[in-house]
């Protein structure tokens, strides 16, 4: 209860899901932290999404709403989310359902006890088709293979420590997540996982398994190997743009 929360949330289109999805994460962060804010990203809605949000906005107070005028992704809005956070903690969910806003409580624990600076939450059982499940798998292995770093299930939800959320990362397609969790280990932060719930969407469309962010990712994934290596060498290795930020500096940095 001693550090502060951002909540943030990417919405696109999500005018049925997302005043149910502020005001559980307003409910939730008031029970995490006295000191807290809900983060929406609005990535330029064509639908009711922004006006439900503006609205919302009015009730709340402690909700912030920014708006991408231009469709940028979800890696653009997370991109946002990361920099434009103000509190010690970032706890990234999604504005579709598919993830309880109370798994955050679990994942603070994890925070605190262990400790570390990055939760990733792991989902055992993961409400895909059978052909997203064996992408995502493969997706996985590929990366752990490549780097030997456990990143678990980049895709997922996340909490980190706010010097985390600043890394600077270059990718702009779905390995952008695991482009994180790779640099955090390669600067000493501490990287754990907490099994999670995971729920089917109820409205909206999922893209995530689509050829051409299959073909996208993968690309990305053995280019930045290329990139990340000989900066590597070359002694930069994605250090955070603000270390000094809340919470805890990794060992030696």
């Amino acid at each position: 209860m001693h550090e502060s929360l951002t909540i943030g949330i990417p919405a696109f289109n999500e005018q049925d899901n997302i005043e149910r999805a502020v005001t559980e994460a307003l409910a939730t962060a008031t029970r995490a932290a006295p000191d807290h804010e809900v983060l929406v990203v609005d990535d330029a809605s064509t639908d009711g999404t922004a006006k439900r949000l503006a609205e919302l906005a009015r009730r709340h107070p402690r909700l912030r709403v920014i708006r991408h005028e231009r469709n940028g992704g979800i890696v653009s809005s997370l991109k946002t989310l990361c920099r434009e956070a103000s509190k010690d903690l970032v706890f990234l969910n999604a504005s579709d359902g598919q993830w309880p806003m109370d798994e955050v409580f679990p994942m603070l624990e994890a925070l605190r006890t262990i400790p570390c600076d990055l939760v990733i939450g792991n989902r055992a059982d993961k409400q895909y088709t059978p052909w997203r499940k064996a992408i995502s798998s493969s997706f996985r292995i590929l990366t752990e293979a490549l780097y030997g770093v456990k990143v678990w299930d980049p895709g997922s939800i996340k909490l980190m420590r706010r010097p985390v959320a600043r890394i600077e990362t270059t990718c702009t397609g779905v390995f952008e997540q695991a482009e994180r969790i790779i640099r955090a280990h390669a600067l000493g932060f501490r990287v754990a996982k907490v099994d999670v719930r995971h729920n089917a969407r109820t409205s909206g469309l999922a893209r995530g398994a689509s050829w051409r962010n299959i073909f996208s990712g993968l690309g990305e994934c053995l280019r930045f190997r290329i990139s990340f290596r000989a900066g590597r060498r070359g002694g930069q290795d994605g250090r955070p743009a603000d270390s000094g930020a809340g919470g805890t500096a990794p060992p030696g940095h």
